[in-house]
């Protein structure tokens, strides 16, 4: 075995010992919770990337612990920007009404609440948890009912109509326990919505170590067929796969932009763009419609 081959790790999917380094860290400094903000701009850097060779999935494994990060984490930035995010909620519930018109709705990694405003708009009975205690508590400023933690939760009354988690699989280390609990709390006829970044788009492909996806944050990588797998030892079945748009301020967007341009080539965005609404879509994410297996 050489030594980018590791035995001491176990593949968060398929529990095989024999991950291979794919990516070594480009982690500088130490961690803190600024490194796991959700509008994070630091496109590239993540710890050291292990690739399992009995099902191919890669994950960030000497992270294994960054629950710690969350539960402190604020993020100002994302918290103002709710005209685009609302809007992103919306077009996101699209899916889920194909499936459920109405119902009970759980939110996994709720934020500060956004998909469960638009949600109770639509008639949904709503609920969310939330690790981060400050996102937490803006949530239920709004009056949303966001409960402090992750799962599983002893404060939930399942079972849920509907279970979403919106770029969360991505940022935890056992998504196979994280889409069990899912199974747990979901009625026998209930759908589960995910989204979560696909390694194996093109995107991905053309920018490499600069896919925008390759962040601190991001501890596991998922393409279809790992997706499929976590899902299937979860006792879930995928029966939806789309690519969504994602919808930002023209600000956001450009200031982005800036990380991929040289330094003479960069604009300070116009603040009249923090009011527009863009749409954009890099085919670069996965949303997966699941349920439970039969």
């Amino acid at each position: 075995m050489s030594d980018k081959t590791t035995n001491d790790k176990v593949c968060w999917i398929c529990a095989s010992r024999s991950l291979e380094l794919m990516r070594p860290s480009s982690i500088r400094r130490p961690l803190s919770d600024v490194n796991f903000a959700i509008t994070d701009p630091n496109y590239g850097i993540t710890s050291a990337i292990y690739r399992c060779q009995g099902c191919g999935f890669l994950q960030c494994a000497q992270l294994n612990d960054t629950l710690q990060y969350y539960s402190t984490l604020k993020d100002e930035e994302y918290d103002n920007s709710a005209q685009h995010r609302l809007h992103q909620a919306d077009k996101l519930l699209q899916t889920v009404t194909r499936y459920k018109k109405s119902g009970s709705l759980l939110d996994v990694g709720a934020g500060t609440g956004y998909l469960l405003q638009q949600a109770q708009l639509l008639g949904f009975e709503t609920v969310g948890v939330e690790p981060s205690s400050w996102l937490c508590e803006k949530a239920v400023k709004k009056g949303l009912n966001v409960l402090c933690g992750v799962l599983p939760n002893p404060v939930l009354s399942p079972p849920y109509d509907v279970v979403t988690l919106i770029d969360v699989i991505e940022h935890v280390t056992n998504p196979v326990d994280v889409l069990s609990s899912v199974t747990g709390v979901m009625a026998g006829d209930a759908i589960g919505v995910l989204v979560t970044p696909d390694v194996e788009s093109l995107a991905a492909r053309l920018t490499g170590r600069r896919w925008w996806h390759y962040r601190v944050a991001h501890v596991g990588y998922f393409t279809r067929k790992t997706i499929s797998l976590a899902l299937d030892r979860a006792g879930l079945r995928p029966i939806a796969f789309s690519r969504p748009a994602w919808y930002l301020s023209a600000a956001y967007l450009m200031s982005r932009l800036n990380v991929y341009l040289p330094s003479y080539l960069k604009l300070n965005p116009p603040t009249v763009l923090n009011r527009l609404t863009v749409g954009f879509n890099l085919f670069d994410s996965m949303l997966v419609v699941f349920q439970k297996k039969r």
